[in-house]
Order: structure tokens, then C-alpha cells, then sequence
């Protein structure tokens, strides 16, 4: 039975990533979260398609060298892709990571957006299906369904939540051929809106972030918060066995990085520093934190 952890993170518009972000390279800095995570396939959102490859090979160079494997050995480093766009507007794309020695992707799709006769439009952008397959048995696979949601505040609020709900139709997800899960950052809050989710739970998903805060807010507040909405999530099959589940707090590992103190502890200078270091953050890195699963197979 092989175990694999998975990950989801919308990065802030990836692209040619060395930039100074308080005095470490941004790229390194994605590369050290996602080892920090330990997961074994990342899924990002905000692939640019201007220069995003060059981000994408940038991190998989500070992955190989964190994990200490050799890039020239094609059955145990970390690997990456980037989708081409299929949206209508947008210029970005999806991205993947993967450690060789554990899966292999096996397949990307544009799902076809269809079902009951009718067609599915997502609003500038399209969900990506990835299926792996485990390095140690292939014959055992599991489907990815990624979507990066239209902006909250587009067409009034109803482009995200029509994207969330059509994806539920769509066939890969609706009648999945292996176990299947779909991730994303969905734009819809779940504490403001959970029946927009609720149609997962019908087709026998279980949604495993419900009502956790994962995007970064502009400000810090008084008792040290930072994150505002629950737009994150990932929703999986119930009847492939979870056997853990997180957010990794990226902007704590940056603080503790620069041997800041908590935030409770942090004197006023302190504060001010904290204050910078999540401003860095979300302009260079991302404004939201990387969720995970781990499951088994």
C-alpha cells in the first residue's frame, strides 16, 4: 500500500523568481516551503506565461540540491511541468512538482466540459486533470483535478461559484475512473458560502478544509492573525483512506527564519519587522498557504 502526500498553493504570479525577498531569493524560499511540507507531488496555480517555466526550473534546482538528489538521475529527483493556457483571459497556467522516486505523471488533460447535454464555460479559466501513477506499482493511479477559480469579486460574485459548481459535473470528477481529488484556490469562501461546496459531499467527496483560513491578509492583527478568507480546499474521494492533512504556515517559517519571536513575544521593533516580512511575502511569494493530504493507495 503506498502513501502519498499532496499539496496545493496558489503562488503569487510565478515567473522569473530571482528576487530579493528580505535578503533571500524568492525561488529558494518556494523551494524550502514545499520541502518543508514534505509532500511528494505539489500542485501551484499562477504559472505566468511570460517567463513561469523559468520559475518553475529555478525551483526544481533548489528542491534537487535541498533533498540532495542528482537532476541527472531521471528515477529519484524532483521534476516539474507547466500546463499551456486554456483560459480566456487570464495569463496563467497550472504547474506540478513531483518526486520521480514516488510517482510519475502519466497523464494532463483539459477535462471535456460537458455533461448532460450541456457545456460547461469556466470564466477565464479552465480546470487541469493530472493523473500519477506510484513509482514502486504503476497499476495503482490517482486523478488530480485542479481549478483556479475566477476572482471573487467577478461577475458579481457568481463566476466563482458557477465555476465550483460545474466542476462537480463534469464526468472525471462525477464518475471518476481512478481515485480521484480535486484542489484549487475556489475564490468562495466556505464560511460565508458552504453550499457551494456541498455538491462534493453528494458525489461522495469528503471536503477536508472546511472553514480554514488560507489566504494572507495586508495586515497583522492584535493577537498575531494574518490569514482572512477560506478559499482554499481540497476535496477527495471518500473512499480513498486520508491519513493526515495540513496547512504549513510559511510566513511563521520566514519569521522564525530571521529569529523573530512570536508575535505575543515580539517587542514593537519586532512587530514592525513581522509587519515587513508578510508584506514580502505576499507581494513576491503568495498570498495564500499550501494545503496537503497524505493518503493512501
Amino acid at each position: 500500500m503506498g502513501t502519498i502526500r499532496y499539496a496545493s498553493w496558489n503562488i503569487k504570479q510565478l515567473a522569473d523568481r530571482n528576487k530579493d525577498v528580505k535578503g533571500s531569493n524568492a525561488a529558494e524560499l518556494i523551494a524550502k516551503t514545499i520541502q518543508a511540507i514534505g509532500a511528494d507531488v505539489v500542485a501551484v496555480m499562477e504559472v505566468m506565461l511570460a517567463n513561469g517555466r523559468i520559475g518553475m526550473e529555478q525551483i526544481v534546482v533548489g528542491l534537487n540540491k535541498l533533498d540532495g538528489k542528482d537532476p541527472n538521475n531521471s528515477r529519484d529527483r524532483w521534476e516539474a511541468m507547466a500546463t499551456s493556457n486554456n483560459g480566456s483571459a487570464k495569463p496563467d497556467r497550472y504547474g506540478i512538482f513531483w518526486k520521480t522516486g514516488r510517482v510519475a505523471l502519466t497523464q494532463m488533460t483539459w477535462p471535456d466540459a460537458s455533461f448532460n447535454g450541456g457545456t460547461v464555460k469556466f470564466y477565464n479559466r479552465n480546470p487541469g486533470q493530472f493523473v500519477f501513477s506510484l513509482a514502486s506499482a504503476p497499476q495503482k493511479q490517482f486523478s488530480a483535478l485542479i481549478l483556479h477559480a475566477p476572482e471573487p469579486k467577478e461577475q458579481g460574485g457568481k463566476a466563482a461559484v458557477s465555476a465550483l459548481q460545474d466542476i462537480a459535473n463534469l464526468a472525471v470528477v462525477h464518475k471518476p475512473a481512478v481515485p480521484s481529488l480535486v484542489s484549487g484556490d475556489f475564490n468562495v469562501d466556505y464560511a460565508s458560502k458552504p453550499a457551494a461546496y456541498k455538491h462534493f459531499d453528494t458525489l461522495g467527496y469528503t471536503i477536508l478544509f472546511e472553514d480554514v483560513a488560507t489566504s494572507l491578509s495586508t495586515k497583522i492583527s492584535d493577537t498575531g492573525s494574518f490569514t482572512a478568507n477560506a478559499y482554499d480546499n481540497i476535496m477527495i474521494q471518500k473512499t480513498v483512506k486520508v491519513t493526515n492533512q495540513g496547512v504549513l504556515d510559511f510566513v511563521q517559517v520566514m519569521a522564525t527564519a530571521m529569529s523573530l519571536p512570536a508575535w505575543g513575544g515580539a517587542s514593537s521593533a519586532q512587530q514592525t519587522e513581522w509587519r515587513a516580512v508578510l508584506k514580502a511575502t505576499r507581494s513576491r511569494v503568495s498570498d495564500h498557504l499550501p494545503i496537503w493530504v497524505e493518503f493512501q493507495l
